[in-house]
């Protein structure tokens, strides 16, 4: 092809093929995001995926790191909890698409600290006259987590920075129906107790998630839900206090701003978790979270933030950076 004879709309035609070919086949437009609230963690609740799952023979590496910010001081009859600190995870993710199944592998890494936020985010309060809710009366970037009830003999606390692995979460869904526009899935989710509980990096005990997707595509948008429920053993953390079954609803809107760049918001809920219990952050909690992604053939990032949307059901804010790296499917798997 002499390229010296090519018209200027036929060069634009082949520089939007070319876009097209760059952000071809699904995107994947979630933000794998859950409550960060330290008591929520030891529970394992399903984040928002995809219901078009991988193909054969796909493969999927992925890194999340979330940060939150956390303040809440409350008290009840015969209760009080404390949470000051910051939480951040990093979440390393693998998954496998094998005929209709996917399979998926996530092992996070846990920290809790002190943190740098606290002086950016009263001073943000403070710019917009907004009350501090009592922040302003303790030091600055300290770590204290704690929760007492005398009803239920409970007692725990750090106040020590802690780092580890948290406890493991595997899964495995099927597809259940597939087309250009629309899909569903069902899928199960095991976390695994494997996380020291004395540090708060896991429950000590095993959790068992369903959760059913539907997702729908047409022109520049995309909607996806997922209903859940959650079974969770008593094991060591708040031991008696955990309820046997959660349910979980999430759903997402994308927009494909323009060309690999989406815009995304999404709702994240979930029943109380906790029993025995008037404190709200023990109880139901409901996020809202917006991201900007952009998204190619082999990689995927996005840079999400992540707020409450009844006051301390989840922390304050939140923040997630993203990576998504999807290498040539490999063949020999079947369809």
């Amino acid at each position: 092809m002499n390229v010296q004879r090519l018209s200027r709309p036929a060069l634009s035609r082949l520089l939007f093929l070319l876009m097209l070919y760059m952000a071809n086949g699904h995107v994947y437009g979630e933000i794998p995001v859950r409550n960060y609230n330290p008591f929520a963690l030891m529970v394992g609740l399903p984040e928002l995926r995809s219901a078009f799952l991988l193909p054969s023979g796909q493969t999927a590496l992925s890194i999340n790191t979330s940060l939150s910010n956390q303040w809440n001081i409350t008290s009840a009859e015969g209760e009080e909890i404390f949470i000051d600190g910051e939480v951040n995870i990093t979440d390393l993710n693998f998954r496998l698409g094998y005929k209709r199944l996917e399979f998926s592998l996530n092992i996070p890494l846990l920290a809790y600290g002190g943190g740098n936020l606290d002086p950016l985010i009263e001073g943000f309060h403070q710019a917009l006259s907004m009350p501090n809710g009592g922040r302003e009366l303790f030091y600055q970037n300290r770590l204290l987590f704690s929760y007492s009830n005398t009803a239920t003999a409970q007692a725990i606390r750090i106040d020590e920075p802690e780092s580890g692995v948290g406890d493991v979460r595997i899964a495995v869904a099927t597809q259940l129906k597939r087309t250009d526009a629309f899909a569903s899935s069902i899928g199960l989710q095991l976390k695994l107790a494997n996380g020291d509980t004395q540090s708060w990096m896991g429950s000590g005990a095993y959790d068992l998630a369903l959760f059913n997707n539907f997702e729908w595509q047409r022109g520049d948008w995309q909607t996806q839900i997922q209903l859940g429920l959650v079974f969770m053993q008593q094991g060591e953390f708040l031991s008696g206090q955990r309820e046997s079954v959660a349910g979980t609803l999430g759903g997402a809107i994308n927009y494909n701003m323009l060309s690999s760049l989406w815009w995304i918001l999404q709702y994240d809920l979930h029943t109380a978790l906790f029993s025995d219990s008037e404190l709200a952050v023990l109880g139901s909690g409901q996020m809202l979270s917006s991201a900007l992604a952009w998204r190619s053939k082999r990689w995927q990032a996005h840079i999400a933030i992540v707020e409450d949307v009844v006051v301390e059901s989840a922390p304050d804010v939140g923040f997630q950076l993203g990576f998504e790296y999807r290498p040539p499917t490999f063949t020999g798997t079947g369809n």
